[in-house]
């Protein structure tokens, strides 16, 4: 068996399949997709001595492009264009899903759809073959479907002459056709098992950050009950340790673990209905209340919802606290001064006597050790007096006037656990809870003194402060992470970031220093106090940095500086960070995968600071959650940068970049009823390079592409309004369509646009009207009624056309029949 070739040439079977296999190695030896469907072309085009072959897929919306070729140098390439044809309708793709193949040998006298024949004929197509591409979908998607996926077309072009297509021929491309769908398969896994290995790396990160919270996580999905996740923590809270292997490989769901979790509960009746508002899908907001459990532990829950990125509902994330500890100590503490008070009501740890004008006239040692003061600085002082600074539990300050003592002795009613911070004269703050006592004469309604006694809480008051400190770090930590995940916006992140951080440590800058590739930086981001200096922008180069190309930061070291000028620092370092105004500062990395990305700093300007560690953990949290946010918002200008690529291929003629046929179809359709509704002019212009097909006999289709794309530039300069639209319509006629324009301006606009092409003066000695290239123009103008469509002003427009051609061409010609 062997191929009939036009040429005379033949080839044996065995050379085919050599050829084959050559191929089916090439495909599979090749990594990128475009490198995969280069091979493809050459080698067919090569193996069946076609004029061209082209790989042609279909797109989301259902139109398609021509993703790969391989053409002779003789032909017309059509590579990036978007084939708009009309007569390819569900019926073709239909049956191409099924395994069809198309076979022309002569468009000439096949029966054929006139638009599919002119299509062809544009292409400069005599013959052609046709295989479809299917895909295999549970590979690609992990699904089984009754039918492959037609994921594009290999075809090849015989544009010289007829040709007849012998069966090893339609063979030998259908061969191809499945190793390239079996490659295609491949990609396609690849590109997932990427995508699925990036995830795991950030389900791993977020993992390690829960495993070590206090806070017991827990993911459940309420449409099939399954478990997504949870942490030990969840596990101790809830006394279901013995359950964690099955709840981790799937054995159990939500519904499972319940009957083990329900016994701790104090009031079943109250907790179902503290979760009636967790099961509506209406609800978003987050949930937070507390648990009570039968061993007396008290439980905060948080609960929020899970959408997915359509925004529908489909789980619930829980976040449990045991607040226990917390609760035990207040009551512990009550308790204790309810049995001092029952025993001494008048002494606790401090006591100072008041009298009725409020001064001091007695102490004992403890109250002069609490408060900092000697009996001498104690005694005659009143609770008015300037010289005392008390605060609220709040921060807000603490009127003499409302000082217990004071309130007793005004109203004679004993006042307790009045909560207050005192600073001493030594700078720090003591945290005390004071009772006040009256002492009356016999037969006297008002106090003629008062016992102050007061206990020193400042221990549990930090206790207190810290379990709150850390609550809000978490909740702060928490609150940016779901703030990454629901936003692509990465400046409005990192903006919140540091905003946010400044607000929580009370320092003076926070800062965000992105890293040049020559170690130099730039501050991309700021939150800065009143009264310092903003440095938003402005680019950093510290010497001692650029030679270490930042070491110790690659391997994730933070740098803890209290105090500037004890901190070692270089002259020139001390200098730049005086002229920032800086006098501590506390520096965490910003890792990625490949390296340091940039910096997250505090400085603190007002004084130097002793840094806490929970600080430098807090901004070490925040840091990993901006290199998420940063990766995330890379992967998405990565996915936008392909959108727009592809969106261009779909509505610019790839030769001579202006708008496509199918942006003039749809334009042409927009004008058309915004103008029958205000009743107004259309005029079409339709325009064709004179000869032009001996002008690409004669210069050759490099110039020839060389050529549309100047008279295509050209119409686009003479057609100034931002309203009109230049389109290539076909091969090489362009449509030029000017709304709100009659027929003296589409005259008007014909003659600039020959005046411009004469500018031109384009070679064209094959032109037998002209020795430079010339356009006929055809002109057609309207007023749309609801008689009338667009394909009507078209028909008008080509009728004219085909005038200016016969009387001669390189003229207008209008069409003035009434519609």
């Amino acid at each position: 068996m062997s191929f009939n070739r036009l040429s005379g040439n033949e080839i044996s079977l065995e050379q085919i399949l050599h050829q084959i296999r050559k191929l089916t190695v090439r495909i599979h030896q090749s990594f990128e997709l475009m490198e995969i469907l280069k091979v493809v072309v050459t080698e067919v085009r090569t193996t069946l001595d076609s004029d061209r072959t082209i790989i042609y897929r279909f797109l989301p919306n259902g139109d398609g492009v021509v993703a790969e070729e391989s053409v002779n140098p003789e032909w017309m390439p059509i590579q990036g264009q978007l084939i708009y044809d009309p007569c390819f309708n569900a019926q073709w793709v239909k049956q191409y899903q099924q395994g069809r193949v198309g076979v022309i040998e002569d468009i000439d006298t096949k029966p054929l759809d006139p638009c599919y024949k002119q299509l062809l004929t544009k292409l400069q197509i005599r013959a052609n073959l046709v295989v479809p591409i299917l895909v295999n979908n549970q590979d690609l998607y992990g699904i089984s479907t009754s039918s492959p996926q037609l994921w594009g077309l290999l075809i090849t072009h015989q544009c010289s002459n007829p040709r007849q297509w012998s069966c090893l021929e339609i063979e030998f491309l259908q061969l191809v056709a499945t190793q390239l769908g079996i490659a295609l398969q491949q990609s396609a896994i690849k590109e997932r098992l990427r995508v699925e290995d990036e995830l795991r790396w950030q389900q791993a990160l977020l993992r390690s950050m829960t495993d070590t919270s206090l806070l017991g996580f827990y993911v459940v999905d309420n449409r099939t009950d399954k478990i997504l996740y949870f942490n030990d923590r969840f596990c101790e809270i809830w006394g279901i340790e013995h359950l964690k292997t099955q709840m981790q490989i799937g054995e159990l769901k939500n519904n499972d673990i319940i009957p083990d979790c329900l016994p701790l509960i104090a009031d079943l009746t109250a907790f179902a209905e503290s979760c009636k508002p967790l099961q509506s899908e209406e609800n978003r907001s987050t949930v937070e209340d507390e648990i009570l459990f039968v061993d007396g532990r008290m439980i905060r829950r948080f609960s929020s919802q899970i959408r997915d990125i359509r925004d529908r509902y489909f789980g619930r994330l829980y976040i449990f606290e045991d607040i226990s500890e917390g609760l035990r100590t207040e009551i512990a503490l009550r308790e204790s001064e309810e049995r001092y008070r029952s025993v001494i009501t008048a002494m606790a740890e401090g006591v100072v006597l008041q009298q009725v004008d409020g001064r001091i006239t007695a102490c004992n040692e403890r109250a002069e050790k609490i408060l900092g003061l000697n009996t001498e600085q104690m005694m005659g002082r009143t609770s008015i007096d300037p010289r005392w600074r008390t605060i609220h539990e709040d921060g807000t300050p603490f009127p003499g006037e409302t000082h217990p003592a004071i309130v007793t002795l005004h109203t004679g009613q004993p006042q307790f656990n009045v909560v207050m911070g005192v600073y001493k004269p030594d700078g720090s703050l003591t945290w005390i809870s004071i009772n006040s006592q009256p002492l009356f004469r016999l037969n006297e309604l008002k106090p003629y003194a008062v016992v102050a006694s007061f206990t020193d809480i400042t221990a549990r008051k930090q206790i207190e402060f810290a379990l709150q400190n850390q609550a809000e770090r978490e909740r702060m930590v928490f609150a940016i992470a779901q703030h990454i995940r629901q936003s692509l916006d990465l400046d409005e992140i990192l903006n919140t970031t540091v905003a946010d951080v400044r607000h929580f440590l009370q320092t003076d800058r926070v800062l965000i220093y992105r890293l040049n590739a020559n170690w130099s930086g730039t501050v991309v981001m700021e939150s800065v106090a009143d009264g310092w200096k903003a440095i938003l922008n402005m680019e950093i180069t510290d010497t001692y940095f650029v030679e270490t190309q930042g070491q110790s930061y690659q391997q994730g070291t933070i740098k803890v500086t209290p105090d500037i000028y004890i901190g070692g620092l270089t002259a020139c370092h001390l200098e730049l960070l005086e002229q920032l105004q800086v006098r501590a500062k506390l520096v965490v990395p910003i890792l990625q995968s490949d390296g340091l990305w940039g910096l997250l700093i505090a400085h603190h300007c007002r004084a130097p600071r002793e840094w806490q560690l929970w600080e430098s953990e807090l901004l070490k949290q925040l840091a990993t959650q901006v290199a998420i946010a940063i990766q995330q918002s890379q992967l998405c200008q990565q996915l936008q940068l392909a959108n727009q690529q592809l969106e261009n291929l779909a509505m610019v003629d790839q030769l001579t970049q202006i708008a496509n046929r199918r942006v003039f179809d749809i334009k042409l359709n927009h004008i058309w009823h915004d103008l029958l509704r205000k009743k107004s002019f259309l005029s079409l212009l339709l325009c064709d390079i004179d000869y032009f097909k001996q002008y690409n006999d004669t210069y050759g289709h490099a110039a020839g592409d060389t050529c549309l794309t100047l008279v295509a530039q050209t119409l686009k300069r003479t057609v100034k309004r931002s309203t009109d639209l230049v389109a290539r319509y076909g091969g090489e006629e362009f449509a030029v369509i000017l709304p709100d324009s009659d027929r003296d301006g589409a005259i008007h606009v014909a003659k600039q646009i020959h005046e411009a092409i004469q500018q031109m003066n384009i070679s064209h000695t094959a032109s037998t009207v002209k020795q430079c290239i010339t356009l006929s123009i055809g002109i057609a103008t309207v007023i749309p009624v609801t008689d009338l469509v667009t394909l009507d002003l078209i028909k008008a427009a080509d009728q004219a056309l085909y005038q200016a051609k016969a009387q001669g061409r390189n003229r207008s010609f209008v069409n003035r029949v009434s519609f």
